[in-house]
């Protein structure tokens, strides 16, 4: 017998033991499969079926394969988001920023702060701040303003930490001191993280300094910017022909270190500062050089001779200004005419550029005279010595140094 549905030999059992079908005559299944006529001459062996292996797809292992894997790879990625999450956090990238500071590593430190595109927060300034601090351990807790009263301002500007850094605040004690720390959300990173970043001003002081109008003034070789108005604060006026000014340099946003001043100006020797710590206002003062001592010290000179020998108010164009009372101060004395004076000797104590266009010369000596305006009253001539003290002004008027007033005892 032969089964019916997989055509497999299976002799006089009921059920086919290779699909399980039931069974049929052989000769019923002889018609069905194979015509007479067609196989009339084939033995019975010939026209058996051969059975078929049943098989699994492919395709299907496949797709099973895939879905593990995917199915794998999503919970991983959402394990892995959930953890990256918690890494970039505002909190963790200050603790990952004082982690590098506590081990000095000031490059990846500096790397994780914003806003230091300045040309007075680089990193070598960054790196000098930070050893200042010499921070070793820390402890970071949420941001209170009352940890931070104005005193505190000679450290960090507190007006601006509280105007331009973000609410994402925390105060951080390292090694005993307080610091308050800003972060900021300066974009993305790795597509789905906020790339959180330290504000530098969290770091930043203002500093400013002044300096005589015509100076060129340099911190770590960069000019802070100059004040629109110039500083009279500190200016001597004597008169109102007399105007010295000086400037004033702001530096908004540096960091707390240290840092070399340099000052030019035509007619000044250089100025130079090492190591000048910031937030501290600087004054600068330009002595004159060599040249400028030089032309001050001939015409101061050149005006005591005059005086000393009453020289008439003319010979005094090549060194008094036009339009000033030095020779009118002169004439109050009286009868100057009657008083023979010598100057014995001659000693500059000062010489000072107030600024570009403006000096300062104080001298002293000693002056040996003849006074005779009494004698016509019956009265004996004067003969003496007294100290001469005097202070002159100097405005440079088309590259010449000429004085534009005096003050002292003659």
């Amino acid at each position: 017998m032969y089964c019916p549905r997989c055509k497999v030999e299976i002799g006089t059992e009921t059920f086919c033991e290779n699909c399980g079908g039931a069974t049929v005559a052989s000769d019923e299944v002889a018609a069905v499969i194979v015509p007479e006529t067609k196989t009339s001459h084939l033995n019975q062996e010939e026209i058996k079926i051969k059975p078929k292996k049943v098989k699994t797809s492919n395709s299907s292992i496949k797709k099973v394969i895939s879905i593990v894997v995917i199915g794998a790879l999503a919970i991983g990625g959402l394990v892995g988001y959930k953890t990256l999450q918690t890494k970039y956090t505002p909190k963790k990238t200050v603790e990952s920023f004082y982690n590098y500071i506590v081990k000095k590593d000031y490059d990846n430190a500096f790397k994780l702060i914003a806003n230091t595109d300045d040309k007075f927060m680089n990193k070598e300034s960054f790196k000098v701040a930070m050893e200042k601090n010499n921070v070793k351990t820390f402890y970071i807790k949420n941001y209170n303003k009352k940890d931070f009263p104005q005193s505190y301002s000679q450290d960090i500007t507190q007006q601006g930490i509280e105007d331009n850094l973000s609410n994402n605040m925390f105060t951080v004690q390292g090694s005993g001191k307080l610091y308050p720390i800003g972060v900021d959300d300066n974009g993305t990173k790795f597509v789905f993280f906020k790339n959180y970043k330290i504000n530098a001003d969290s770091f930043a002081i203002n500093w400013q300094m002044t300096a005589p109008l015509g100076a060129k003034v340099l911190v770590n070789g960069n000019a802070p910017d100059l004040s629109d108005e110039p500083n009279l604060d500190e200016t001597p006026m004597t008169n109102e022909l007399y105007k010295p000014s000086i400037s004033l340099y702001k530096i908004d946003k540096i960091f707390n270190s240290s840092y070399d001043i340099t000052a030019t100006m035509e007619g000044a020797e250089d100025f130079k500062v090492s190591k000048a710590p910031a937030g501290k206002t600087v004054t600068i003062i330009l002595k004159p050089n060599s040249e400028t001592i030089k032309s001050l010290q001939e015409q101061t000179k050149t005006y005591l001779d005059l005086f000393y020998s009453n020289a008439t108010e003319d010979k005094y164009a090549n060194v008094l200004t036009v339009n000033n009372d030095v020779v009118s101060k002169m004439s109050a004395f009286g009868t100057i005419d009657k008083v023979i004076n010598k100057l014995e000797d001659l000693k500059i104590t000062k010489s000072q550029l107030d600024d570009a266009n403006h000096a300062t010369v104080s001298a002293k000596g000693t002056v040996s005279y003849e006074d005779s305006s009494m004698v016509e009253f019956g009265m004996a001539k004067d003969v003496g010595k007294k100290d001469m003290t005097i202070d002159l002004y100097f405005e440079r008027v088309d590259g010449k140094w000429l004085i534009t007033d005096t003050s002292g005892v003659i």
